[in-house]
């Protein structure tokens, strides 16, 4: 492919999800792991639309640069019934393969959730069932950039990793003193 038709793929995928896209983690459980209490964090890109061709640029777009994805329809709410399609990539060598090449592309928060989604995937997990420090300060980051469950309430994230950090709590200051710490603002 020609390198000029390749950055425009990008920069068009960069695009769609600068629009509807977004930059997750989240936590997750199999069968295996609920019995034994275990809770991974999992790192996810969407994009989501009520247009099925935008889903298929994007499927397009991910096809041809080997990023494994799914897609999931469902049932509209609200006023509009019509179907509400996503289109997910889960897997960390496709996540971190769509991070290293969309992040020159995206701008302010969705720049910030794709770096870290890059810093998080880029370390070794196989097999391992506890997370480090680096681990956390990437959780707190992404937990200070992402909506509150309840007003005054934790992120999901936090909840999830105070549980790794034998209960100790994980409250807002912390996680915006984490933030200003890895970003050398001063909070």
């Amino acid at each position: 492919m020609d390198n000029q038709q390749e950055i425009c793929e990008w920069a068009r995928l960069a695009g769609l999800l600068m629009g509807d896209g977004h930059f997750s983690m989240i936590p997750y459980s199999n069968h295996k792991q609920a019995k034994s209490g275990f809770t991974a964090i999992r790192p996810m890109i969407g994009l989501t639309n009520q247009d099925a061709s935008i889903i298929k640029v994007a499927a397009d777009l991910y096809d041809k640069q080997g990023v494994k994805f799914y897609i999931d329809t469902r049932n509209g709410v609200g006023l509009s019934k019509a179907p509400i399609t996503n289109i997910l990539v889960l897997r960390f060598d496709s996540v971190k393969l769509l991070c290293e090449n969309l992040i020159p592309w995206l701008v302010g928060d969705k720049q910030a959730r794709a770096e870290l989604l890059l810093r998080y995937v880029n370390k070794e997990r196989r097999g391992r069932r506890v997370y480090d420090a680096d681990d956390e300060d990437i959780i707190r980051a992404f937990a200070a950039l992402s909506p509150k469950v309840k007003k005054g309430g934790p992120s999901r994230l936090t909840s999830v990793l105070r549980d790794y950090t034998q209960g100790s709590p994980i409250g807002d200051e912390d996680i915006v003193q984490s933030v200003a710490k890895s970003t050398g603002s001063s909070a």
